[in-house]
């Protein structure tokens, strides 16, 4: 299974058979095809896509770690020329056909086991995180598109997210391990960093959103619908992506101080919205797996932005009660205006 066809559900393909079967009727009762419509594969089903895609990602690392432990690699040069050994491989791979799902599954392993060796590369010829961060996300960004898969291209694309990111947070409001220990960013570096890091992607998701007719029936279509659920991936997860040394799923308790970086995932929170209503709605195949990736990744965001804020525990207890409050009474209004429309209609 391949990773655009994630959360398609089974009414959607049906109704879209069906249509392919009466077009292929009023065509050829008007005399311009004859004999039978082509029968469509299944697919399999998209859990297991996922744990094909998240075997091959566990083989990378561990064929890493084995060629490290073996062979002592230490300098760059070493892991640039593992790089190249392993990328060129599993790109020729993903792109067979007929060869099964598993010469792209050892493909895909290739391919991350290669960007691993990339990324120490860089790490060891650049020496500073930021210049490693911006290297590897160009890396990420172009693998993205010579990779023939879906799942390498949703991979790549999520990873070029998470680097840009990284890159505009650390050059902007100084590095995590410096400023846990110092003086937190202020609130214009805050929101600014904010701003250019995700506003770019939320407008890159609805201009794809807002071209899909355009682009469904084209021949980058696949690797459109994989930029797009990329992006909808990063956009879910931004808070973990945006900082990973926080502690596990990003969360990680105030120690008191005013820290404005505690609003990333309140914002954040309107990214993943803004995801999971493209998955629910906005798409012409709706995704409800999606839908439920970006909901876990709201819950995300609301816990970190709950331990982040450094106020004490009575000021958070009230404001939890008053935003569910006011999500209770907006779900009610919601609800009545359905209802009033179903029934003027």
């Amino acid at each position: 299974m391949s990773t655009d066809q994630l959360g398609t559900d089974r009414l959607s393909a049906h109704r879209a058979s069906s249509r392919v079967a009466q077009l292929w009727q009023r065509l050829r009762s008007e005399g311009l095809l004859s004999g039978e419509p082509p029968q469509q594969q299944p697919s399999a089903p998209w859990y297991l896509g996922l744990m094909l895609g998240v075997a091959a990602w566990f083989a990378g690392v561990l064929a890493m770690l084995a060629c490290v432990l073996t062979w002592s690699l230490s300098g760059g040069d070493e892991f640039a020329v593992l790089a190249v050994l392993w990328i060129s491989p599993g790109l020729m791979l993903l792109r067979m056909q007929n060869f099964g799902v598993f010469a792209h599954q050892l493909g895909l392993a290739l391919l991350i086991a290669g960007e691993i060796a990339a990324a120490v590369a860089l790490a060891t010829w650049l020496d500073e995180p930021q210049p490693t961060l911006l290297a590897g996300g160009v890396l990420c960004a172009v693998l993205a598109v010579l990779a023939a898969r879906p799942a390498a291209r949703v991979l790549n694309v999520l990873a070029a997210c998470a680097c840009w990111v990284l890159f505009l947070r650390w050059s902007l409001t100084g590095e995590p391990w410096a400023w846990r220990e110092a003086a937190t960013p202020a609130l214009a570096p805050t929101l600014l960093t904010w701003a250019l890091a995700w506003l770019p992607m939320l407008a890159a998701l609805g201009l794809l959103v807002r071209s899909e007719a355009q682009w469904m029936g084209r021949a980058q279509a696949p690797f459109l619908r994989a930029v797009l659920l990329g992006l909808m991936l990063a956009l879910a997860f931004a808070t973990p992506l945006s900082d990973p040394l926080a502690g596990l799923l990003g969360v990680q308790e105030s120690d008191g101080r005013r820290n404005w970086l505690a609003l990333w995932p309140l914002l954040s929170l309107f990214a993943a919205g803004a995801a999971a209503a493209v998955a629910a709605v906005a798409l012409q195949q709706r995704m409800r797996v999606m839908v439920a990736v970006c909901l876990f990744g709201l819950l995300l965001h609301l816990a970190n932005f709950y331990y982040a804020l450094g106020v004490s525990l009575l000021a958070k207890s009230l404001l939890m009660v008053v935003m569910g409050a006011g999500l209770l009474i907006a779900a009610h209004l919601q609800s009545k205006r359905l209802q009033v429309n179903g029934a003027g209609a």
